[in-house]
Parts: structure tokens; sequence; C-alpha cells
């Protein structure tokens, strides 16, 4: 067997892998503007303006929320990117300065309609189980536990618990950023990989904050997943937060899995002539769980999984290698296999369900036919990989086998 390194993330290059109309790809979604909120759930305030998502108008006391309703994959990696605009600032005449107070990016797992507060917690402060981006247009003075400054981005979290605008929950921030709220389109990407998260504004080529996050052990996910979405809020100073487009994709990358074609052979012989199976082990380990796997994305060569027995199952999940791991069981019809003459190894593409992509590759040689003898054997083989060996087709191996031995010494002296 072809042995791979087990499960090493690839990231080929930080970029959203091609996106398709929202509905038309089972994960990630782009939206060019809001002419349509098809898959979006507005919460509070937030509404569609136009081809316009408006979080909040220009008015004391508004809060609002958005959500994709279809929960993405978050745990393996993301990008999204948007364009954000705030057209309009005002304040009570007693507020030492106009706007406020911003808009924030969420990852949370609590529920589509989730909400916050208001004013100084732009909409997500209260939400539980939640990682939030703010980029905060007021400097609220919350009692030693003061924003830096009235333009800043910052990456906030509680964890599983209610998530806090303070900077005590703030695990990264920075100042260096264009001016928010000048009125003009500002271009946002947050990019994650397990264990960090870039954020860019305007320039997405060069970040302008890194933070040490790890998504899973930082909030409780559904399976990799979370919803994902914006939130923004205004006080007694006001300003009217409007988002112009949005995408949202797998991180682009490769998660490469351990497989076996016909388990136990090192080089596994397949047979162009057969109308047999061909059975393959996809290994588990602590990195993948195999139960997570998307069944109806796997394809080798061109061909999915075959329907087995009279439950119709595709797959089973057994212990192959005595690891303590479940491995991941299939068999594959060899006549819906692309395979050509010259293969010397067969590779398994598929998705985890959360849309990460996976790929393993195997070692195989391909048997090329020249006489009966080698067709008695094969056929053998071909027995023994779709049933459990009965005495008869042992016997068929053992006639075959040492027939071929024979007949190739004989051809040799």
């Amino acid at each position: 067997m072809k042995q791979l390194e087990r499960n090493i993330l690839r990231f080929l290059v930080a970029a959203v892998v091609p996106f398709m109309a929202f509905g038309s790809m089972a994960y990630g979604f782009e939206y060019v503007d809001f002419s349509s909120i098809d898959g979006l759930n507005l919460v509070g305030d937030s509404q569609q303006a136009g081809s316009t998502l408006r979080l909040t108008v220009s008015r004391i006391g508004e809060v609002g929320a958005v959500w994709a309703v279809q929960k993405q994959g978050v745990e393996h990696g993301f990008v999204t990117q948007f364009a954000f605009q705030i057209p309009e600032r005002g304040a009570r005449s007693d507020q030492p300065e106009l706007g406020g107070d911003g808009i924030a990016f969420v990852v949370q797992n609590t529920s589509v309609t989730s909400i916050g507060g208001g004013g100084i917690d732009m909409g997500y402060g209260g939400i539980s189980n939640s990682l939030a981006v703010e980029l905060d247009t007021y400097a609220n003075n919350m009692g030693g536990d003061d924003d830096p400054d009235n333009n800043h981005i910052s990456v906030q979290t509680a964890g599983t618990l209610p998530n806090n605008p303070r900077k005590t929950h703030s695990l990264a921030v920075t100042s260096a950023i264009p001016l928010l709220d000048d009125g003009g389109i500002h271009q946002v990407k947050v990019a994650y990989i397990p264990g960090e998260m870039n954020v860019y504004i305007d320039d997405l080529v060069n970040p302008v904050l890194t933070v040490g996050v790890d998504l899973a052990s930082t909030l409780n996910l559904d399976s990799g997943q979370a919803w994902v979405g914006f939130t923004a809020g205004t006080g007694a100073a006001y300003e009217t937060h409007d988002i112009l487009s949005w995408s949202f994709g797998p991180y682009s990358q490769i998660l490469a899995v351990n497989i076996d074609i016909r388990p136990g052979a090192d080089v596994s012989p397949v047979n162009l002539k057969s109308k047999g199976v061909l059975p393959v082990t996809v290994f588990g380990s602590e990195e993948i769980d195999v139960s997570m796997i998307d069944l109806s994305t796997l394809v080798l060569q061109g061909a999915g999984p075959r329907p087995r027995g009279k439950s119709g199952k595709v797959a089973s999940f057994v212990d192959i290698n005595g690891d303590s791991y479940l491995d991941l069981n299939l068999h594959f019809d060899l006549e819906e296999m692309d395979v050509s003459p010259d293969d010397t190894e067969f590779t398994l593409t598929g998705m985890l369900n959360d849309g990460t992509q996976l790929e393993g590759s195997d070692a195989i040689s391909i048997i090329k036919l020249g006489n009966a003898v080698e067709e008695v054997f094969l056929a053998g083989v071909e027995l023994s990989d779709t049933v459990i060996p009965e005495p008869a087709t042992l016997a068929l191996l053992a006639i075959g086998g040492l027939a071929l031995i024979r007949q190739r010494k004989t051809k040799n002296t």
C-alpha cells in the first residue's frame, strides 16, 4: 500500500475556492448584491433596502442581525469577503461625537434568530457560543475597560459563554486601519485556518490583524459547522450600517487521507476485464472521523461507491487496522471506473460534511491478461473481493495460483 502522510492540510493559497450562486452548492455562497435575500434570516431592525442589506438605520437604539440560514463549515477553515458602507451618521446633542457603534461579522452556534444588545454591544454582545470580528466606530468608556478609540477592529469571544465587547474579551485589536465611517465603500476579508485568523480591509493581500484562535476548541460547533452573519447596533450616537455584497466558502484546502485498495495488498492487482468490484478502505485517525465524510461526494476514478447487499448501504464502518479508530469500507464497480492500462495508482476524492475537500491515493497494478491460467487465478481474486471466500473459491485461487507459478517457471527454464 502506498503510504501517505496522514491528514496533512495542504493549504494552497489564501483565496476563496470558486463560488456559485446561493443554493447551487452545498457549502458556501455568494451574494453580489441583496436584490434577493433568499437563504438569509433577518432579525431585529435589519431590512432589505433595494439591493442593500441594511442592518440599522441612522437612529437611536437600533439593533439588527442577519444570518445565513444554512450552517456553514468553519472548523477546517473558511474565507469570507464582504463590502460595507456607513453612508449616514448622527448623534444626540449631548454626545461628544457623531456615529456609532459599528458592524460585526459573527460566527455563532446558538440560534439562527440570535441577536444581542444595541449600542456598545453592536448586536453581538450577549450572544453565547460566538466569535465576532467587530468594526467599531465609537469609543465607549467602560470604567477602565475602554475602547482604544473610535476606529478599530477587534476579535471578541467569551467561548461558549455570552460574548462581550469589553477589551477583557478581545483576542487582538488594531487601530491601524482606514477610516470606517467616512461614507465610502470598504472591502473586508476574514480568512481562517485552524489556529489562525487573518483580517483584511481594503488591501486584501496584507492583513491588518492576525489572531491566534482555534474555533473547534473555542466554540461548541455542530459537526464543525455554525451560523455565520452580521450584527450592528446604535446608541445615543448612531449611523446607517449597510452590507453591499457577501461571499463565504471553505478555505482552499485538501485534506490528505490514507486509503488502501484491496486492503492488505502492497500493490493492488486490477483486472480490466473484470465485471466485479474493487474494495477500498479509508482509514480513520485522531485527526479525521470517517463518519463525518459525505458519502455522496466520494469518487474513485470517476465512479461513486456501489450499494451492497439487501440493505443498499454504500459503506460500513469497522476498525480494520486495530488502532481503535473506525475505518470506512467501500466498494466500487470496475466497469464504471475510468481506468487506463498505464495507470499506476487510483485516487479517491470527496468532502467532509462541512465542505472540506479530501483526497487519497494508493498504488495499483493493471494486469494484462494473456492466457486461460491467469483468467482462472484472477477469477478467484474477484470472488474473494465480493464475498467471504468459500472453500471452492479458495481452491480456485490455490489451483490457479499454483498453475500460474508452474507456467512461469517453465518459461524461465
